[in-house]
């Protein structure tokens, strides 16, 4: 029994740690287009939103 809570627990670890990252992702994306002095949003065209959306890392 203490293997299968090992087993769940890595793989709650795992999905835990994607999520996370995927947040991080997300958050990156949304602090680009909060900056309004950003003259690159306007050439961007929605290109970060659907790259953090698709759970791609924006960071540029």
């Amino acid at each position: 029994m203490d293997k299968k809570i090992q087993e769940r627990s890595s793989i709650l670890r795992d999905h835990i740690g994607y999520l996370l990252q995927q947040i991080e992702i997300k958050d990156k994306a949304l602090e680009f287009y909060a900056d309004y002095d950003k003259v690159l949003i306007n050439l961007d065209c929605g290109k970060r939103a659907r790259e953090a959306l698709e759970g791609e890392d924006t960071n540029e």
